[in-house]
């Protein structure tokens, strides 16, 4: 399932670890907004994602990535709201080895 807001997601592997990692980017056009209109937008996008959580199978691989989603969103909100993140710089979250999202993501269903 794919909901489109305002940053983007890599899967990356860290070839000089060998650990992977997340890579966020927030748009262009979300990042010209007024801080503003960023926590609103991304107010939004945590009810979308929080619908949808509603109708997938607490089971699936699918929800478990959707819930890192909204948790890491969830989590940058009150940054966003007070202009305290550079939006233009990548985010990069480090996924520990043996981790329920390693997993996930090894298993190739994140989208």
């Amino acid at each position: 399932m794919l909901i489109d807001g305002p940053f983007s997601i890599r899967l990356m592997e860290n070839t000089e670890t060998l650990e992977r990692e997340i890579h966020i980017d927030f748009r262009t056009d979300f990042q010209e907004l007024e801080k503003e209109q960023q926590a609103a937008i991304l107010s939004d996008y945590i009810r979308q994602l929080n619908g949808q959580l509603q109708t997938l199978d607490q089971q699936s691989q699918e929800y478990q990535g959707m819930m890192t989603i909204v948790q890491f969103t969830e989590s940058i909100y009150p940054h966003i709201a007070e202009g305290e993140i550079p939006l233009e710089e990548t985010i990069v979250i480090e996924i520990e080895q043996g981790s329920p999202l390693s997993a996930l993501i090894g298993s190739g269903s994140l989208h």
